[in-house]
């Protein structure tokens, strides 16, 4: 009987190393992927901190720091249709506006960076505004999930066309079945 506790907990200990020191370990709150290419690194940061989270969005270091974490996840990216990375979508310049494949006009502009609470988790994405988009459907949300997918938020409801009128705290937002509409290479 001893001898089956001993190697249970071991079986135990070893589950919890294996967890505790995995890549993307999913008790890190920050779920930090690092990706040190030869154009340099970066790191992203898919996952608010709660300590960030705890701020007013009144508090600049808390608009700068989902700022900055934004731009570090989506600047001058390539957006690819699927977790393939053989087909292109389109791209994202240093201010993380997208163009869509080979075109020069902005598709959607970056307003700002907010956060987005999906299963529970609050990840960091950006406010966009499309002039192409249909009138009522010109404002949206992205964020990048763990994998790297591209996942936009609609608003439910009409929207002020104008660039300039944001929407507000009250605004419901939803995602659709659909709603991944490319993917970044982490790696």
């Amino acid at each position: 009987m001893q001898k089956q506790i001993k190697i249970l907990l071991t079986l135990i200990t070893v589950l919890i190393l294996a967890v505790s020191c995995a890549k993307n370990n999913p008790n890190n709150p920050n779920n930090n992927i690092n990706n040190g290419g030869s154009d340099g690194e970066r790191t992203y940061t898919f996952i608010a901190s709660e300590e960030m989270l705890s701020k007013p969005w009144t508090d600049q270091t808390k608009k700068d720091y989902f700022e900055n974490s934004w731009k570090e996840n989506l600047a001058n990216q390539i957006i690819y249709k699927d977790n393939l990375y053989s087909t292109i979508n389109g791209r994202t310049d240093e201010n993380c506006n997208y163009y869509d494949d080979g075109q020069e006009t902005i598709k959607t502009k970056f307003k700002y960076a907010t956060n987005v609470v999906n299963n529970g988790k609050n990840y960091i994405g950006g406010l966009y505004y499309s002039s192409t988009a249909y009138t009522g459907y010109k404002w949206f949300i992205i964020y990048l999930n763990e994998e790297g997918a591209e996942i936009c938020v609609n608003a439910k409801g009409t929207l002020s066309d104008d660039e300039n009128t944001f929407p507000d705290a009250s605004t419901e937002w939803y995602t659709t079945p659909s709603a991944t509409y490319g993917y970044i290479k982490l790696n």
